[in-house]
């Protein structure tokens, strides 16, 4: 949330100096042109411009504080906030490079080429970034799902981002922590907010990790490939996985 809230200051402070009709000189593309090029441009409109660009995407990161972070990725507003910025991006490329000339510039030959190099920007910067941000999104989204336990005959069954299977004969003890014995940090997996599933470091031992450590209690399973530490999305799902998998042990 530190982060959400750094981005959001940052915007706020940045769109207030440009609705002002000021700071120019903040604008990416502007502030390296020939003093030939800025001449060509209405600087308070420009400015304006992307002020109101960027106090759109600063009420849209607002949105980002009504939901929990540890379930924000699994929110179709995360997916929605990816593609409005894409949006807001491509559409202010195209204003600021056709609406924003000073009312004497008159070279119609220049402003056609313009709008046709922004377009050719905007659907550049949409071609390459949407299918990338929608898949960081799908992935995100499914490392963020509850994990699911089936049981079979003879095993366990983790179907889930990193999912496994863990023989049922090869478990050697079984408890459930009310607190999480480890301090865990991720060798490769993934640990969205309270989410944490993968192999992760538990004091110096490789666990596979499968929990959301916001709701204990927790399941630490000891087999002979090392141990599995998880539980389900709430106390009463997790007691009743616990009991059903000791019932099936003995």
């Amino acid at each position: 949330m530190f982060v959400v809230w750094v981005i959001f200051i940052l915007l706020f402070v940045l769109s207030a100096v440009l609705l002002t009709g000021h700071g120019s000189f903040l604008i990416a593309g502007y502030n390296t042109s020939s003093s030939e090029e800025k001449e060509k441009y209405n600087v308070q409109r420009l400015c304006r411009t992307i002020g109101v660009s960027m106090i759109l995407i600063l009420f849209v990161t607002a949105g980002l504080f009504v939901i929990p972070l540890d379930s924000v990725y699994r929110t179709p507003y995360f997916i929605f906030y990816f593609i409005f910025l894409i949006a807001d991006i491509g559409i202010t490329l195209y204003v600021s490079n056709t609406r924003c000339y000073k009312a004497g510039y008159e070279n119609k030959k220049d402003i056609r080429k313009s709008k046709k190099e922004t377009l050719f920007i905007a659907a550049g910067i949409f071609i390459v970034m949407f299918p990338v941000l929608l898949l960081v999104c799908i992935t995100m989204y499914r490392a963020s799902l509850p994990p699911v336990y089936t049981f079979g005959s003879d095993t366990l069954k983790i179907s889930s981002f990193y999912g496994e299977t863990i023989p049922l004969d090869g478990i050697k003890t079984i408890t459930l922590e009310e607190t999480m014995p480890f301090g865990l940090r991720k060798k490769n997996g993934s640990d969205l907010g309270s989410i944490l599933k993968g192999r992760f470091d538990a004091d110096g031992k490789t666990a596979h990790v499968y929990i959301d450590a916001s709701k204990p209690p927790f399941i630490l399973i000891e087999t002979e490939e090392g141990m599995h530490i998880i539980n389900d999305q709430s106390r009463e799902k997790t007691e009743a996985l616990y009991t059903q998998l000791e019932s099936l042990l003995k």
